[in-house]
Order: structure tokens, then sequence, then C-alpha cells
């Protein structure tokens, strides 16, 4: 018998009401480990309620280590473009892993209906969600992963799963705390443990062991060049990247040097200037920070406490180059606390020849 809470109330209540209609558990734009793994989880969840399921997305990864999780953990993940909706009454719908209105998801023009629920660790969801009749909200600031949530539920409902899940869900967890030395709780530790029992060993060592592409270093090696120093803060300018991923990831990547707390990385492509904000400080609030950061410009925005990110969008007379400038400018006003009459530091290039 599944032990009661408010996480397995809601969950079970909800899949109950789903009833004959088709389920869509909707990531956010292109998903990284939490939220696959997450995605996966509930829909072995609702299989063991008579639910059908299928996990869409705006967007697919192109990290390797995101594809590859993927392939060993046999995701399979959709295009949003291939829902398909007659009547929004016989869909309902689950986030994971991130807020519908929060920024970071691209809604299908028929959700999330009237009927929806909500599974993230993310900020506070907004009233117009809470206040909706058909709405399940399972938000969670407290923990490090959405991945700890599902992986609770699982647990707490005695669902049965295979290796190949408690696998993508360890994985999850461990890459978004950044091995627990990030946001993670005591909750993240105990459904790691919990949930490790059952991990396939080998499909964590081919994740935690993917190859690079040669374009892989070249970015590294252009972020490595581009990228300057003053006091605790970075900040680098890549130029044209494949993806907002590259951007995370030099983020992550700098965030690493010794003496720096704060990290911010850029990269553009055809249609958008992708941002990356990360800080090693407990209590950074990089949410508030990036959303301050864009304010002038047309954008998506998100993020957790030591970690944000998104994307403004380009017109074809935009500058990429200007607008990273003006977003660096700011950036370092308000980490530094500058006043508006004092000259912004240019900073000092992490690697010297």
């Amino acid at each position: 018998m599944a032990e009661k809470d408010s996480l397995t109330e809601k969950a079970t209540g909800f899949l109950r009401l789903v009833g004959k209609r088709r389920l869509w558990i909707q990531t956010h734009d292109i998903p990284d480990p939490d939220a696959l793994a997450s995605a996966e989880a509930f829909r072995v969840i609702a299989r063991q309620f008579g639910v059908t399921a299928r996990i869409v997305t705006n967007g697919f990864p192109s990290r390797r280590e995101n594809n590859a999780l993927i392939k060993e953990c046999k995701i399979h993940v959709h295009s949003l473009d291939s829902v398909k909706i007659r009547s929004a009454k016989r869909s309902a719908w689950v986030f994971v892993d991130c807020l519908p209105g929060g920024g970071n998801v691209t809604l299908h023009p028929l959700a999330p209906g009237d009927l929806f629920m909500v599974i993230d660790h993310h900020g506070k969801p907004d009233d117009s969600l809470k206040n909706n009749p058909g709405s399940f909200i399972l938000a969670d600031p407290g923990v490090g992963a959405t991945a700890t949530l599902l992986g609770k539920l699982l647990l707490k409902l005695k669902v049965p799963f295979p290796p190949r899940l408690a696998s993508a869900l360890t994985y999850a967890i461990i890459t978004d705390t950044q091995d627990f030395s990030r946001g993670a709780s005591k909750a993240d530790l105990e459904v790691y443990s919990a949930l490790f029992l059952q991990t396939n060993l080998k499909i964590i060592s081919r994740l935690r062991n993917v190859t690079k592409s040669r374009m892989y270093f070249r970015t590294v090696y252009k972020s490595l060049v581009n990228a300057y120093t003053y006091r605790h803060v970075s900040w680098v300018f890549i130029g044209k990247v494949t993806s907002g991923e590259i951007a995370a990831e030099m983020a992550d990547f700098i965030l690493s040097c010794e003496r720096v707390t704060w990290a911010l990385s850029m990269g553009y492509s055809s249609e958008k200037l992708y941002l990356s904000l990360r800080s090693s400080q407990p209590k950074s609030q990089c949410a508030r920070i990036i959303h301050k950061l864009v304010r002038d410009y047309h954008s998506t925005v998100g993020g957790h406490t030591q970690f944000a990110g998104g994307f403004i969008f380009l017109n074809p007379s935009d500058n990429p180059g200007e607008i990273a400038g003006n977003l660096i400018k700011r950036f370092l006003r308000l980490i530094l606390r500058l006043p508006k009459s004092a000259e912004i530091p240019e900073g000092t290039p992490i690697v010297v020849e």
C-alpha cells in the first residue's frame, strides 16, 4: 500500500481524473537530464494507472551527454509540433521541471487546458495557475532536482521501475545538484541513495564518459580566449554557437575557476542571443538577476537561486556583440553594486598567452 502524503495524493488524484484523456508530459524547451528523467518517471507512473502518455518538448538537446541519456535510458521524446489535439477536453498535461508561463517552456495553443499538473523545483507558481480549478501543483523549491520529487513519488507509490529509469533519475540528481554541491537538500541525498540500489552502473559510466566532438574543444578554446574576470566576477561572450546548451556548459566551466563566484556566458545563433548565469553563492538569486539583465529586451528567461538562463530574440538588424556588451556592463553594475557614475571595469583575461 502506498504511503499517503501531499505528493502521492495529488499525483494519484490527478491520474484518476485523466481517465481516458490523452496525457502529454512536457519538459522545458531543450530538456536537460533532470527534465528528461522526470518526464520518463511520470510516464511510467501513469502507465501503472492505465494512462498512456507521450513525452513532448520544444527543441531537442544537442549536448552529447543529454542525447546519450535519451539513448541509454530509452526515453522516447517527441516534438511539440507533433501534438495533434482536436479538443482540449480530451487532453491533459503534465509539466515537469518547468512552470507554464515561467519563460522557459513553449506551450501548445490548447495548453495547459482544463486539467494539468505541474511538478517542479523552481520558483513559486503564478496565482493564475494555482487558482485554476483543474490544476495540480507540486512545486518544491527546497529540493535540488525535479528528479528527486519523481523518484520519491515512484518509491512511495511502490511502482515497479527498470534499472534504466533508476539510472536516469540518479544521473539527473547528481548533474542538477553538481554532485550535491549546488542547491542540494537532505531529500535529494535520500532519494538518490534509495534509487542507487537499482541503478545500472554501466549506464552511469557511459554517461559520465561521453566522447566530445572537435567542435566542442574549439568552443572551449574560444570561450577561454574571450573570458574575463574582475575580482570574483567572470564573463564571456563566446560568439556564434550551435545551441544555448553551449553557453550553459561554458558558464559552469568558468565558474570552476579559482576565486570566481559569478559567471555569465553568452553566445548567439541567427535568431537568439543565449545567456547563462551561474553563482556558487547559496543566496545569489540568479533568476532575479537575469530578469534584470534582459528587462529592456524581448526575451525568455528563468532559473533558480544559483543558476539561470534563457535567450533574447534577435532582429536581423541587431548586433549580438553590441547587445552582449551592454548586458555585461549591466551585469557588472548589478553584481559589484556600482553607482551609475562609476566606470565599468574592463577585466583581466582568464588566459594570458
